[in-house]
């Protein structure tokens, strides 16, 4: 019953809160259309590829560690919250010098610096929510997550009503991104920065960077193979079809609330769990929700294509309806990697997650090497395809090898 509260809490959040936002992101995609559209696609790849050093791999731990021992939150928020603005720093450094090498000159570079505050704001809202997930705090989760995208709707819709370009539109997305970023962090500064903790002593950045690197480079590796088809489609391909592919890929981003609303329900049980049961037993209890709701999201996305040009697109996108529907396929693979990923994160296996990562990067950027000057955007949705089935094999093959050892040990 309380896992039920809990994903009823994350789910009403996540429509609210994402539903608000995805209806912006279509007013986006009709006010820009498909060129400018791969234009912002562009800046946003570009800019999350070295913002994902904000993240670091904090926000797993968090979840892991916290739902196990409540007392290191306030502890965890202190280090972490220092940490994320250190490496926000150090990131939008290397972005600059990155984007003075390659700078696209129909883009100014503050439109970088602007989509780099929206990813930073972003990433600290994404630790509160980790925060929440690990106390199962879901309605608080579910209201800062809301505050935080009607922020950004507020100042996107302001700014296209006043009739923005694409510079001043990203500024608007970004303070209002920075606006829901100070609300999470006031209410947890009011929680924890009041809170003494008998374990603050005991939490140490350099435990934090350790157990967290394995997380970044996983978390890094992800980010590329899911940018990389919109940077390789921007300098391999043109504009419109960046657009075309990206516009198909919100659509599919949306599904994402059913898997993420049931991951967040379950992980705080399942990290509980780990070390009781047999691993392989307790997986496939877990994996038939998401199978289930992979399902159904793929005849949503199908349901979807029927309705984009001319009902929620203009007609210039049908060439995303192709798209849309080779990408539903792929939540077969895509729900069920929720749970895998964070399953070997939950028994230690980290490292293993970025071999798996890294070796799915290779795959993807070869293949995208390949298939986007032949066949555009439908050749990066296949390999989109193919690297989320790579990830799902290895994942399980994974997680049955280290069950196999453990059995192995413990009979001895």
């Amino acid at each position: 019953m309380k896992r039920l509260f809990n994903f009823s809490w994350k789910l009403t959040g996540l429509l609210i809160g994402g539903g608000l936002y995805f209806a912006v992101n279509l007013m986006i995609m009709r006010y820009l259309g498909p060129t400018a559209y791969g234009q912002w696609a562009y800046v946003l790849g570009l800019s999350g590829l070295f913002m994902i050093l904000v993240d670091y791999g904090f926000n797993p731990l968090i979840v892991r560690d916290v739902s196990q021992n409540l007392n290191l939150a306030p502890a965890y928020f202190r280090q972490i919250s220092r940490l994320k603005f250190q490496f926000f720093l150090i990131a939008t450094l290397c972005l600059v010098l990155t984007v003075l090498a390659i700078h696209r000159s129909s883009l100014p570079i503050t439109i970088m610096l602007w989509a780099a505050v929206l990813w930073g704001a972003t990433s600290l809202v994404d630790m509160g929510q980790a925060f929440t997930h690990a106390s199962e705090h879901f309605r608080t989760g579910a209201f800062l997550g809301v505050a935080h995208k009607a922020a950004m709707c507020i100042m996107a819709v302001t700014a296209m009503i006043l009739g923005a370009t694409l510079l001043p539109l990203m500024r608007s997305l970004a303070l209002g991104a920075f606006v829901g970023a100070l609300i999470t962090y006031l209410y947890f500064y009011q929680h924890f920065f009041k809170t003494s903790s008998p374990a603050r002593s005991e939490i140490k950045t350099r435990y934090l960077l350790r157990e967290g690197l394995p997380l970044l480079v996983q978390n890094l590796f992800i980010i590329v193979y899911f940018r990389v088809d919109t940077l390789l489609l921007a300098w391999m391909a043109n504009d419109r079809q960046t657009g075309l592919y990206n516009a198909a890929y919100r659509f599919f981003e949306l599904s994402n609330v059913l898997p993420t609303a049931l991951l967040a329900a379950s992980v705080s049980f399942i990290s509980r769990q780990v070390e009781k049961e047999d691993w392989t037993r307790l997986l496939a209890q877990q994996l038939r929700p998401f199978l289930g709701l992979a399902c159904m999201g793929g005849l949503i996305l199908y349901g979807i294509s029927w309705m984009m040009p001319g009902w929620l697109l203009n007609r210039e996108f049908a060439g995303s309806v192709p798209i849309l529907r080779l990408l539903a396929w792929t939540l077969l693979f895509y729900y069920p990697n929720f749970l895998l990923t964070t399953f070997l994160v939950l028994i230690k296996r980290q490292v293993t997650n970025a071999y798996i990562a890294g070796l799915c990067v290779v795959i993807n950027i070869a293949g995208n090497w390949y298939a986007i000057p032949r066949w555009g955007g439908m050749g990066a949705a296949f390999m989109t395809l193919a690297t989320e089935a790579s990830i799902t094999v290895l994942s399980l093959a994974a997680i049955i090898f280290y069950q196999q050892q453990r059995a192995g040990s413990s009979t001895q």
